[in-house]
């Protein structure tokens, strides 16, 4: 109902006697790609971008994604839309990066990989860096201050670390000096709200940018009777008997995040945790907040097959 409930529990650092509060910056993992989604539409909107042009039209031959970096001819036809829903048939992870395992825009397969390879051409037509556009786009306007791509000092008095599913300490949260779209964004729970309340707020007053990035455009997995996750541009969409509801979930190993936005009812729910089984606890909170859990059980069994590539997901 438009008011924001914010809790925080927990240790920064098991055995320190630091503990999280609402300010405390966490690894957003994943979550970092809607943000940065919203940078390419923004983009977009301004005819800076065409979703539909393929990437390569915005680089050189000699730059770090050029012919060189790809492992077939397939690149040719790889565009932002395709990064942005997940169809663009680029690896994710470990795999190999410049693999390309189907057609480009026939099917659905989460990718990291596509992430850097926007990234780069968003950066070549700008000439502006990521850090210099969330400031312009997003994190200026929002007053988004505890959000960033890169590492700052100033987080450091007031950072998690990250602990494995024993509790015990893993490692220090990122410290990075290179931005990385598809997982670098550091952030605490308070700053992110204030872009979970504005998706909401622009939705309801029917921005065509917002509605361009919650529309389905790929079908992701069929779960029958249960419904169907299909993405948009930069969400995972939930189409079951509760409605659309979007989502999207993060894991850099000890750092785990989880969001869903129920459109319908201007409600979400927004999570992050500092360890390593932090994911177990979204059905419950699901529950006891927004209401009905959907298909959220089925995303945490099936999550990991379905970030898997087809020509893996036998192995």
């Amino acid at each position: 109902n438009g008011e924001v409930i914010t809790k925080s529990f927990g240790e920064r650092r098991q055995g320190s006697g630091m503990m999280v509060h609402n300010d405390t910056i966490f690894e957003a993992a994943s979550l970092s790609k809607p943000v940065f989604a919203y940078v390419v539409l923004r983009l977009e909107e301004l005819g800076d971008i065409d979703l539909d042009l393929p990437l390569h039209n915005y680089l050189d031959d000699d730059s770090d994604f050029g012919a060189d970096f790809f492992e077939s001819e397939d690149y040719l036809k790889i565009t932002a839309r395709m990064v942005l829903n997940h169809s663009s048939g680029l690896p994710n992870g470990s795999s190999v990066p410049g693999a390309i395992y189907f057609e480009p825009g026939s099917q659905y397969a989460y990718s990291g990989t596509g992430f850097r390879y926007l990234h780069a051409a968003v950066e070549a037509i700008t000439g502006k860096s990521l850090t210099q556009l969330l400031d312009e786009y997003l994190f200026g306007p929002l007053e988004m201050n505890d959000s960033s791509f890169l590492w700052r000092d100033d987080f450091q008095s007031n950072a998690t670390w990250g602990h494995d599913d024993n509790g015990v300490e893993n490692r220090e949260i990122l410290h990075l000096d290179q931005e990385f779209p598809e997982g670098g964004l550091v952030t605490s729970i308070t700053d992110f709200t204030k872009f979970i309340q504005f998706i909401l707020d622009e939705q309801a007053a029917n921005n065509s940018l917002i509605a361009a990035m919650i529309e389905p455009t790929i079908l992701a997995r069929d779960y029958g009777d249960q419904g169907q996750m299909s993405w948009g541009l930069g969400w995972g969409i939930e189409q079951a008997t509760l409605g659309n509801r979007l989502w999207h979930t993060g894991s850099n190993g000890v750092f785990k995040s989880f969001v869903l936005i129920d459109v319908d009812k201007q409600s979400a729910l927004l999570f992050f945790a500092n360890a390593e089984n932090g994911l177990e606890i979204i059905p419950g909170l699901l529950e006891q907040t927004i209401g009905a859990t959907g298909l959220s059980g089925v995303y945490q069994r099936t999550i990991s097959e379905s970030m898997r590539y087809p020509a893996q997901r036998n192995n």
